[in-house]
């Protein structure tokens, strides 16, 4: 998987995959089962690896290296 290779955890690489595809935090964590305030958390953690501050500076660096099915 292409968010793994990036040195994401699974966890990581879902919240990735919600965002890149248009879901929202509070959708993820109902979907998923988790607090928005987990999925918010490990967000976070995303930035720090990734050396970006907002979602859409994320799904914006990802897009141009990653392509989701």
């Amino acid at each position: 998987d292409a968010l793994l290779a990036l040195g994401l955890t699974r966890a990581e690489a879902g919240v990735v995959a919600a965002l890149m595809t248009g879901e929202s935090l509070e959708g993820y964590a109902a979907r998923v089962g988790l607090r928005v305030s987990s999925v918010r958390s490990t967000l976070k953690t995303v930035f720090a690896k990734m050396g970006t501050h907002r979602q859409s500076e994320l799904v914006a660096s990802l897009q141009r290296i990653v392509s989701l099915p």
